[in-house]
């Protein structure tokens, strides 16, 4: 019976540490301060502004889709000190993305072609 205590300490601490994902909000907020802190070493320029609504709904749809992706990408970006670090890293783990639709683009202004002037 001596011996059950400590393993059962080393198993529950085990078990804690393995299901520490952050959650879309905590994974949002590092990349808000990522964010913010590249805007504030920027001097002159348009900063980067990231929409928070959107980060937490683009991150609970990959938590959804791929679960493995999203525990891969949400615990690399609390790592980071860099926003393009932070974005490579959303990238590669979440390979399997799918392919956006043409109804994604919809709120995107759409780019005149040079020949559409002519």
């Amino acid at each position: 019976m001596k011996h059950a205590a400590p393993f059962l300490f080393i198993a529950a601490v085990g078990f804690a540490a393995i299901g520490c994902t952050p959650s879309p909000e905590k994974t949002c907020d590092k990349l808000q301060e990522l964010a913010d802190k590249e805007n504030d070493s920027k001097s002159s320029g348009k900063g980067f502004n990231l929409s928070r609504e959107k980060c937490i709904k683009n991150m609970n749809e990959m938590k959804e889709r791929d679960p493995d992706a999203y525990k891969c990408a949400s615990k690399v970006i609390q790592k980071l000190s860099s926003l393009d670090t932070a974005f490579l890293a959303i990238s590669v783990c979440d390979k399997n993305k799918p392919k956006k639709s043409a109804d994604d683009d919809d709120d995107k202004p759409k780019k005149k072609k040079k020949s559409d002037d002519d």
